[in-house]
């Protein structure tokens, strides 16, 4: 499975984590925020990865709201910085949710990462040049899981321009 649906150069990143096998698949954007190689992200690679990257002073934090997410099932929003390829501190927003087997294990967690950096200036028009991307992007998902993760992206932008 390879996630290729960013392309690196926007500021919106996806992933897939396969909870079970300790795999996350992402998007060319995933891996520039996270400092990782595109084709090992979208080929998928350990969880563990992208914690690294996490700043020192947010790992704890971020690192303990995707375990209550893992395990309870629920929704993952948090506010973090990540060390790029650029080797940069960015802030990012991650937003996902963990969807659990009949049995109660956590299965399949999508999500989405938002550069904060980008979208604080308050520039409206990209914003919603960012939206429409998105919503166009929606409109290619035959997942549900990435339809599930696309319509969230959206709500979140909807939810920033309303507040610029």
């Amino acid at each position: 499975m390879a996630y290729r649906l960013g392309n690196g150069r926007t500021p919106i990143g996806l992933w897939m984590w396969a909870v079970e096998q300790d795999t996350v698949y992402g998007d060319a954007t995933l891996a520039r925020y996270f400092g990782l190689e595109p084709q090992v992200v979208a080929d998928g690679i350990s969880i563990n990865a992208y914690l690294s990257a996490i700043h020192p002073g947010d790992y704890a934090r971020a690192k303990d709201a995707i375990n209550v997410a893992a395990s309870t099932g629920g929704r993952f929003h948090e506010h973090y910085r990540v060390r790029t390829s650029g080797n940069e501190w960015r802030e990012i927003v991650a937003s996902g949710h963990c969807f659990k087997a009949p049995g109660g294990k956590p299965l399949y967690f999508p999500g989405w990462i938002v550069d904060l950096n980008e979208i604080s200036d308050g520039r409206s028009e990209k914003l919603n040049q960012m939206r429409l991307l998105v919503k166009k992007a929606r409109s290619w998902a035959t997942d549900p899981a990435q339809g599930y993760v696309l319509d969230d992206v959206v709500a979140e932008l909807d939810t920033v321009i309303r507040n610029n």
